[in-house]
């Protein structure tokens, strides 16, 4: 699941560092990758509310990509992805398809809980002062630089802007320029054509909300009339 999945279905509104912990083996991997040890977020030598929160995550991303949402909406997905994809000579639509599906899962929980996105920055925002002390534990070679890019993704806000659609895409790009699939942003084919997607994504996933293993906190779950 993507980081806003993990803190609505999971968050405990009485820690912030068990909350922060449920998105931090992604923002490390994301922020600061191979700059710390991996095993000691899996395999934790001390279980405090941080590495309790790693724990779930970890869990939940195995229960989530197991899941009869994750394989159906996949399905679902893969032909009109594949199509835009192969058409416009975007690389490794499985990939793609992947990342799109945990995004959207992101967008679509933040548009129908606006509110939660609130509680979401002002929960990481007090988790601050317990975060040098975890990337300690987990033997940080460069806890600066992670504390930047924190501040800087709490300050900038950047999952409110999913539910923008070109922010989203600009989203999706980054994710294929970091992982070095791409290295230029969508052409202006590549761009409309996944604007043009964007109806049948947001469909899809919120067709399929019901199937998720996880319903903690979300009370818009039933099955769809047809």
């Amino acid at each position: 699941m993507n980081f806003f999945s993990h803190f609505f279905f999971d968050q405990n509104p009485s820690s912030p560092a068990y909350n922060f912990g449920l998105l931090a083996p992604d923002l490390l991997r994301n922020f600061t990758p191979k700059r710390y040890n991996k095993t000691l977020v899996s395999h934790p030598q001390e279980t405090m509310d941080i590495e309790r929160g790693c724990l779930q995550h970890l869990n939940r991303d195995i229960d989530f990509h197991n899941s009869v949402f994750f394989n159906e909406v996949y399905q679902e997905l893969r032909n009109p992805v594949r199509n835009v994809f192969i058409d416009t000579q975007i690389p490794r639509f499985w990939f793609g398809i992947h990342i799109i599906v945990e995004m959207w899962l992101d967008r679509l929980l933040i548009m129908k809980n606006p509110n939660q996105i609130e509680h979401f920055y002002h929960m990481l925002d007090h988790a601050k002062t317990d975060v040098p002390a975890f990337l300690d534990r987990i033997s940080h070679k460069d806890p600066k630089t992670f504390m930047i890019r924190f501040d800087g993704f709490i300050e900038s806000r950047y999952l409110e802007k999913y539910t923008i659609d070109l922010s989203i895409l600009y989203g999706l790009n980054q994710v294929f320029k970091s992982t070095r699939i791409m290295s230029d942003s969508w052409t202006k084919q590549q761009e409309q054509r996944l604007l043009d997607l964007i109806p049948v994504i947001d469909h899809v996933i919120d067709q399929r909300l019901y199937l998720l293993p996880f319903k903690k906190g979300f009370h818009d779950m039933d099955k769809p009339s047809k």
